[in-house]
């Protein structure tokens, strides 16, 4: 593939089940089709089926096919829980170092890193993710929020938990998951706790053209 832009793109959300794996193989697949040199992955993946395979890995992969599980991921636990549950039922443990510096390869090109659940998440034992995003402060920050029943009030601890590490999102993503045709609304309460330098996004399941704006901003970067 052209037009290398390195950097690290980290989708993070307000909660599970909010839409982080559709808005990575989205923006992967434009991505692609602008010809960048880009990957998704997603270092953590909790809950595995009976043929030890993961849905939103599944989901990476169908983009990417000619990439491996173990080129997009990193820990990988049977048990659909938090990260740091899934992995103590398995007597093991998740590295932050480790996790950090496997982000961070394949410096050569754009990857967009999927968080895990909320900020406020377990990643092992004394660490969430907001310590994640704190050992990457050069990466760019997309907030998905899943528009449902409490999403102002999880987005506004998500933009809190952000600036207790002197962070702000680059983007926030509000995903119609449930088709109410809320978005504007939530955006219109949202937006005076917003930063300037962050931008509303407004996706469906049934439209992706909204993010032809992170896409032409990330493919802008060399």
């Amino acid at each position: 593939m052209t037009g290398a832009c390195a950097s690290n793109v980290i989708v993070i959300g307000t909660d599970t089940d909010c839409g982080k794996t559709w808005i990575s193989s989205e923006l992967i697949r434009l991505l692609r089709r602008q010809h960048k040199d880009c990957i998704a992955i997603k270092p953590i993946a909790c809950g595995l089926d009976a043929q030890g395979k993961n849905d939103d890995l599944q989901r990476l992969l169908a983009i990417q096919t000619e990439l491996t599980v173990d080129d997009i991921n990193l820990y990988r636990f049977c048990l659909a829980a938090a990260p740091s549950l899934a992995a103590q039922a398995e007597q093991k443990n998740i590295d932050m170092q480790t996790l950090v510096q496997w982000c961070q390869m394949r410096p050569q090109q754009l990857r967009i890193i999927e968080g895990v659940g909320g900020l406020m998440v377990p990643v092992n034992e004394s660490q969430t993710g907001l310590d994640w995003l704190k050992q990457m402060p050069d990466a760019k920050l997309i907030l998905v929020v899943g528009s449902r029943l409490g999403c102002i009030n999880h987005t506004l601890l998500s933009l809190t938990a952000l600036r207790c590490i002197n962070r702000e999102a680059d983007w926030i993503v509000l995903n119609d998951i449930q088709n109410s045709h809320q978005t504007m609304d939530i955006e219109g309460v949202i937006k005076p706790h917003l930063s300037k330098s962050t931008t509303c996004i407004h996706v469906g399941y049934d439209q992706n053209t909204s993010l032809n704006r992170i896409v032409n901003c990330l493919g802008n970067t060399e």
